[in-house]
């Protein structure tokens, strides 16, 4: 009981120091995160929100904590390959070696994915809604953008978009590690599509048109991954087979020739039971036939597995057998 709880205690220590270190490293980026804040509001003024549009904010430190919350956003994300590094320093110990192996392999590929669906949301989608908001205003109501809300709406965008692009590698690790069967979830299908226009919902502001344009690109990544995990799946099921098959071939051939060597045994048992067939030291041969000898026809010579006949060459030597008394 001892060992075990030091064992919990030092893995709860260790989890301290990975976190202290996480931390750290963001604390390191906040400062060059907080410098970018505000281009970063201009920028997104600029290329996202249509032509005269100004940002407002309604309360006297609104801005700066705008930017305090932009700055921390760009900490985390400078951040990502070292707060990864000690999660995986933390679990890897844990893990099978296959799946070290995968998962060392699609993280690269998750990161992408992420970075793809964050610009997907800032130059994509993010611009269309501005768009659209803006044009819904009349000479009556016109629109007072607020820097907080409009950050916070592009941060929330940029961040669900990124984790609903992680849907592939999701659907990959599920499948080849056997947490779901690819039939299962191929019935499973149209639950899936539920979930994912749900997880649209909470990770978008509440409107229908930002709920559409992350749940419709969503379902159709879910769509191309499950087919091309579909096409994998079928690959290495046609590979495995192709391997059992060498596999029972070299099997037969084994047997086969176990077969053959039991044949040429029994012959040369059933040659040397024969009486009236000695050796040159005169026990019974089962290759030097005296008649045969004589008559000056080529010997059998028997060997386990193949047998073959022995020339005139081979027969002077054969000659000295003598007949049993």
């Amino acid at each position: 009981m001892d060992e075990r709880k030091q064992s919990i205690i030092d893995h709860l220590e260790e989890l301290r120091m990975r976190i202290l270190k996480s931390l750290a490293c963001v604390i390191l980026f906040f400062a060059p995160g907080y410098v970018l804040a505000q281009p970063s509001i201009e920028a997104l003024k600029r290329y996202a929100a249509p032509p005269g549009v100004k940002f407002y904010y309604m309360e006297p430190m609104a801005l700066f904590f705008t930017r305090m919350k932009l700055g921390l956003v760009y900490a985390c994300l400078f951040s990502l390959p070292v707060i990864a590094y000690q999660i995986w320093r933390f679990v890897a110990p844990g893990l099978y070696r296959q799946e070290r192996y995968y998962i060392s392999r699609l993280s690269g590929v998750s990161t992408l994915l992420f970075l793809l669906g964050v610009a997907f949301s800032l130059f994509g989608v993010f611009p269309m809604l501005m768009r659209f908001s803006y044009g819904m205003s009349t000479d009556d109501i016109a629109p007072m953008l607020q820097v907080d809300s409009v950050i916070s709406m592009a941060a929330l965008l940029s961040l669900g978009f990124g984790i609903m692009f992680q849907l592939p590698i999701i659907v990959f690790f599920c499948v080849i590690s056997g947490i779901i069967p690819l039939d299962a979830m191929h019935k499973a299908r149209p639950f899936i599509v539920l979930i994912i226009f749900v997880l649209a919902a909470i990770l978008t502001p509440p409107d229908v048109i930002s709920q559409l344009c992350m749940g419709v690109p969503t379902w159709l990544i879910f769509e191309i991954s499950l087919l091309t995990v579909s096409r994998y799946a079928r690959k290495q099921k046609t590979e495995s087979n192709d391997e059992d098959e060498e596999t029972s071939d070299d099997r037969n051939d084994a047997e086969n020739n176990k077969h053959d060597r039991t044949a040429a045994t029994t012959a040369a048992t059933a040659i040397s039971e024969e009486p009236g067939w000695l050796a040159p030291d005169g026990s019974n041969s089962d290759i030097y036939p005296n008649d045969m000898i004589s008559g000056g026809e080529p010997l059998a010579d028997v060997h386990p597995g193949r047998v073959r006949h022995l020339g005139p060459g081979r027969r002077g030597r054969a000659g000295k057998g003598r007949r049993r008394s």
